[in-house]
């Protein structure tokens, strides 16, 4: 099986169903709800397509990319949107559960996402565009970083850098209150039900490169914590208390908290918009 084969085919055959649901125009970042991949993935999949195809048209409509199949109505033949039983990929199997593909094709697509992770580090840039996309689909559109954030694992300042490079992808657009001066992005409508978000993280979280992501946050927040610590520790050698004391407290409760920060797993479980 040639590379991606399985991947691509997921890929259009579930954009075609939705274009054929939302008007014939889908965006990339509609794709993650149905699959554990990432946007730039979704993009030069269908940028592949669209080249090769006529029936396929790729464009740029206010600040957003835009994917077209021309579909033709009333074809008995054609699958209607996603509201099918059968996988998306081999359309022969009945999906599992809350996934567009069948058990087969799902065990198919994970191995070709391993070895695609191999020489691609994906997975670090799908495990924040996945948990974006998810608190974005419950909240109101447009949505500022600082509403991302309060519901995120990143800090204000990652948040923001992650939206950056997400809008230069054109996956969200960037939309500035010309009165307030307040950055606002504009997410593409699509619903993401918490059962795939945490199917698809879970999945995308066993690739090494996705490890990155994660060692970035853990590093912040032991950083983080650590600072307070010492500030607090300031604090109390205003009120008297010997500073060599204090040092010696530093130095024995620091490792401690970093190791239990740095064990401690991600709630994604138990994650809410705020």
């Amino acid at each position: 099986m040639a590379k991606r084969e399985l991947i691509s085919n997921a890929v259009e055959n579930i954009a075609f169903r939705l274009c054929q649901e939302r008007g014939g125009a889908i965006t990339p970042a509609e794709i993650l709800p149905y699959l554990p991949v990432s946007i730039e993935m979704v993009i030069d999949i269908l940028n592949d397509a669209a080249a090769e195809s006529k029936g396929i048209e790729a464009e740029t409509l206010e600040g957003l990319r835009r994917y077209s199949f021309d579909i033709t109505p009333g074809s008995a033949s054609q699958p209607q949107g996603m509201r099918g039983t059968r996988c998306v990929n081999c359309d022969l199997e009945e999906r599992q559960e809350g996934n567009p593909l069948c058990t087969q094709c799902a065990k198919e697509l994970e191995k070709e996402l391993r070895r695609e992770a191999e020489t691609n580090a994906w997975p670090a840039k799908a495990v924040y565009e996945h948990e974006i996309c998810y608190l974005a689909a419950r909240m109101s559109s447009p949505v500022s970083a600082e509403q991302l954030a309060s519901g995120s694992r990143l800090t204000l300042r990652r948040m923001r850098r992650k939206l950056e490079e997400m809008q230069q992808t054109l996956a969200v657009r960037e939309e500035r209150n010309p009165e307030s001066g307040v950055l606002s992005y504009v997410f593409p409508a699509a619903p993401y039900p918490r059962d795939r978000f945490l199917a698809n993280l879970r999945l995308i979280r066993t690739f090494p490169s996705s490890l990155a992501e994660d060692i970035e946050v853990r590093t912040v927040h032991i950083l983080t914590a650590l600072g307070i610590l010492f500030i607090a520790l300031l604090g109390l050698a205003f009120w008297g208390i010997p500073f060599p004391l204090l040092l010696i407290v530093f130095l024995i409760t620091a490792p401690v908290l970093a190791l239990v920060i740095w064990k401690r797993k991600l709630k994604y479980d138990t994650m809410e918009v705020q």
